[in-house]
């Protein structure tokens, strides 16, 4: 598969509003508006790799940080609800 048709691929996959919500979720999941910094080395690392992700899928669906960012506040919008009962 060439770089093209994989971010095509990736474009495709996020575009739509379910999409959307599976991207907001890994904003917040990967550190995506917070620093990954951690005083315990091995955290650090961890978060750092989990922000990677992020940035691979920001640079395949051409998304700026600050689009990416604003997604974040959209998917916190529509977020189910934790369940409490328990």
């Amino acid at each position: 598969m060439s770089d093209a048709d994989l971010q095509r691929a990736y474009q495709l996959t996020f575009a739509g509003i379910s999409g959307q919500r599976v991207l907001a979720d890994l904003i917040a999941y990967c550190h995506g508006r917070r620093s990954e910094f951690d005083p315990n080395d091995r955290v650090h690392a961890y978060n750092s790799g989990r922000r990677d992700v992020l940035m691979r899928i920001a640079e395949f669906t051409n998304l700026t940080l600050e689009e990416i960012y604003r997604l974040r506040g959209f998917g916190r919008a529509i977020a189910p609800k934790e369940d409490t009962d328990g």
